[in-house]
């Protein structure tokens, strides 16, 4: 909780055994009151290590497990649907790889609460991220650039998920159509619509880290189609 606000980490995971215990160990849980993470049908021991990190750390979680892996469309909305059953103000997404620093959540929340953003989108070049592979370089720093152009709004990092938000947002920026199911896609679609529709948004600097191998899930060529469709539908929409 933060000045009153309770505040919800939400976590998508699939097959990060390893990776979201760690993660999960470091959440500051003076600032979140519940982290929900959503089990994407893991076939490791991600869950084994969701329950460890829990009981060890007596840390609030609510899992949402899917039986099988259904990308981020279908696992936000499943989070996102239970959220909005909760009376909290400011939602917090992050990944499960252990990329991100839970740390810097009090930047987003400082954000919302103190300056009055509606919703504030970690960016890894302002925050002076190390050791970017060079393909995931070019591409975000071309996605973002595209994706800069039709938001009608400078965006330095429009591709990562580190991102907060007042939850009320959910309610006003409609996420149902199905194709938003892919796996890539809903996240950067919230952001589109959250700008084009004015809320009132900012950027704030994180520090991503990338470990030498397995850095990403992303298969080319596919997965980026999924990321451009936000984009494009904007145009067409």
């Amino acid at each position: 909780m933060y000045k009153n606000k309770k505040i919800v980490a939400i976590i998508p995971a699939y097959n990060e055994e390893k990776k979201i215990g760690r993660l999960l160990g470091k959440i500051p849980k003076d600032l979140f009151d519940l982290v929900v993470v959503i089990n994407d049908g893991s076939t490791d021991n991600t869950l084994q290590e969701i329950e460890d990190v829990q009981r060890k750390h007596q840390l609030n979680i609510y899992t949402i497990s899917l039986q099988k892996n259904s990308g981020l469309g279908i696992a936000f909305k499943e989070a996102f649907a239970y959220v909005k059953t909760l009376n909290y103000d400011i939602g917090i997404i992050m990944g499960g790889d252990d990329q991100d620093n839970p740390a810097e959540a009090y930047q987003f929340v400082h954000e919302i609460v103190d300056n009055g953003y509606e919703i504030v989108q970690g960016s890894r070049y302002l925050g002076m991220t190390k050791q970017i592979p060079l393909f995931r370089l070019f591409t975000t720093n071309m996605y973002s650039t595209f994706f800069s152009l039709v938001a009608g709004k400078k965006i330095t990092d429009a591709s990562t998920g580190y991102k907060g938000f007042t939850l009320d947002l959910l309610s006003k920026i409609d996420l149902t159509d199905s194709w938003l199911d892919a796996k890539y896609g809903i996240e950067q679609y919230f952001l589109m619509q959250s700008i084009k529709q004015g809320y009132k948004f900012t950027e704030t600097p994180v520090k991503k880290v990338f470990p030498k191998e397995g850095y990403t899930k992303m298969r080319p060529v596919i997965d980026w189609y999924y990321m451009l469709q936000p984009i494009l539908r904007s145009i067409f929409k």
